[in-house]
């Protein structure tokens, strides 16, 4: 990435090498640097000096309103027992979070974690994590949950396999100078931050590399990080590098990293274990029948006249299989009433109709009386309705 000699992001020395009390002083400055940030705004004066307010109370008052309306509509979405539209506002928020930082231009800094924050890459892993989640909750309308659920499950596996292993496969041949294009640079000093890991703090360092392409000269960071004094390059060093010819800015030098094999297990193998997988998840919930599966391997209950008499108790019953209609509330009746076909319904109080969801398909229990003794979810069981149940007379209401 390009060399900002002003960032604050980053200190920029000649030094390849750093004395213990050098680099316990470089922690310490470093410590006390995010010390005063802190201070800073946390005082309103000083966060109106550094011209942080300016349009904070405009942003600030959107964004909880934004939330509040959010966070409602999960409270009354889920009251409703309309879990889907649950899953898909949690899923749309993802995607325009990812849309939003994929569209929306950010100044890439140099930090101890990498030397650049790529905010497109992560919007768009964002965004397809969001998409995945809202087409399950959409799809989940027209196939069985399971379905839903094993190849959702897989395209994230996917999804988060390769947001993982294509940064590194990127960095790796661009290293090798497989792609690019190879120029000579010089090493002009470095820039060191601070990094973190169990709680221990320690110095990470990047050469600082000049080079001339088409006649322009660039000054820029190297795509490689380097721990305490295991700095390879010296300053005033010349190495070959590679840039891309769209960027001149990205460059990766070829001084060798020397993984070890755990650290290249952990960057590669383990996020292709993910995406494969993923793979593997995907190919079985699209090529089998999940609601089979379930019944052939017992995972939905059998529903039989024995069970249903326990339940109801020793009376003379009939069951009908219906599909939901409709519910709403009726004003004239103060109840709700459900439907499951023309001129077919029923009243209930609030509590049971909001456990019917319209579309889907029920065992209702009727007595002689036509009244209803008791209501099965058919995706729950497996029934077998026998010929002395079955209703066959069609009573209306």
């Amino acid at each position: 990435m390009r060399f900002d000699p002003e960032s604050k992001h980053y200190v920029f020395s000649t030094e390849q090498f750093l004395t213990h009390e050098q680099e316990q002083e470089f922690l310490s400055n470093e410590r006390q640097k995010n010390i005063e940030t802190l201070k800073a705004f946390a005082d309103p004066n000083m966060r109106r000096s550094m011209g942080a307010a300016s349009a904070a109370p405009v942003k600030t008052a959107v964004i909880l309103i934004i939330v509040v309306a959010v966070v409602i509509g999960f409270i009354v979405f889920a009251k409703l027992h309309f879990y889907r539209v649950v899953i898909g506002m949690f899923g749309g928020i993802f995607l325009l979070a990812g849309l939003y930082m994929l569209f929306t231009k950010n100044e890439q800094n140099y930090s101890a974690e990498g030397t650049g924050l790529n905010q497109k890459t992560n919007g768009l892993f964002i965004g397809l994590i969001g998409l995945v989640i809202l087409g399950g909750a959409v799809i989940s309308n027209y196939v069985t949950a399971s379905k839903a659920m094993v190849v959702g499950a897989g395209v994230l596996f996917m999804v988060v396999g390769l947001f993982f292993v294509l940064p590194s496969l990127n960095n790796k041949i661009r290293s090798e100078g497989l792609v690019g294009e190879q120029i000579s640079a010089e090493c002009v000093g470095y820039v060191r931050s601070v990094a973190r890991a169990d709680n221990i703090r320690y110095v990470v360092t990047s050469p600082v590399l000049s080079y001339y392409y088409n006649g322009v000269q660039y000054t820029a960071i190297d795509n490689q990080r380097f721990e305490k004094n295991n700095v390879p390059v010296a300053f005033g060093q010349t190495l070959n590098v590679t840039i891309d010819p769209k960027d001149p800015n990205y460059v990766t030098s070829m001084v060798s990293l020397n993984e070890g094999k755990g650290t290249a297990f952990m960057r590669y193998a383990f996020p292709l274990i993910f995406f494969f997988v993923g793979v593997g998840l995907v190919w079985f919930g699209t090529t089998h029948d999940m609601t089979q599966y379930e019944i052939r391997n017992n995972k939905l209950p059998d529903l039989t006249d024995e069970v249903v008499e326990e339940k109801v108790g020793d009376y003379d019953w009939t069951v009908e299989k219906v599909t939901i209609s409709d519910k709403r509330y009726d004003d004239e009746a103060d109840s709700w009433l459900v439907s499951y076909g023309e001129d077919r319904f029923f009243y209930c109080d609030e509590e049971i109709a909001r456990s019917y969801d319209i579309g889907k398909e029920y065992y209702i229990v009727f007595n002689n009386n036509n009244n209803i003794l008791a209501v099965y979810r058919a995706s729950d069981w497996n029934y077998d309705i026998s010929s002395e149940h079955e209703k066959v007379k069609k009573a209306e209401f």
